[in-house]
């Protein structure tokens, strides 16, 4: 798939579950831990991406294969990397996270599976 499209695929479904997410309350300024995942078939690549996040500083991530630690409750076998961020979920940050994370994930292999958080209500 054009990576274009794939962008816009993931900022129309980071729109609509923000959306949700303030009909239930959320206060997206107030910051707190987004957890995004990256999903690969070969530990070599989950590993290679989870140190360029962990070196550059984009967030604390680490690798799993254990399928439990799945956010978006695929039972999709594989390396997983998960990505913990502390930022708002304001549409702005959230996209800016998503891409990049987005194009890491292309660039070693994987695909990006998506991110999950707690609301933070008033």
């Amino acid at each position: 798939m054009d990576p274009l499209m794939s962008l816009r695929q993931i900022a129309d479904r980071n729109g609509a579950l923000l959306a949700r997410n303030k009909r239930h309350g959320d206060d997206l300024e107030k910051p707190r831990i987004v957890t995004f995942e990256l999903l690969g078939d070969l530990q070599e690549r989950a590993d290679a991406a989870c140190s360029f996040i962990n070196e550059c500083g984009y967030g604390e991530a680490f690798v799993s294969d254990d399928i439990g630690w799945s956010l978006v409750g695929e039972e999709t076998p594989g390396w997983r990397v998960m990505v913990r961020m502390r930022i708002p979920t304001t549409p702005s940050a959230l996209q800016c996270c998503s891409g990049l994370l987005f194009v890491v994930a292309e660039q070693h292999g994987l695909s990006y599976e998506g991110w999950m958080c707690g609301l933070m209500t008033s």
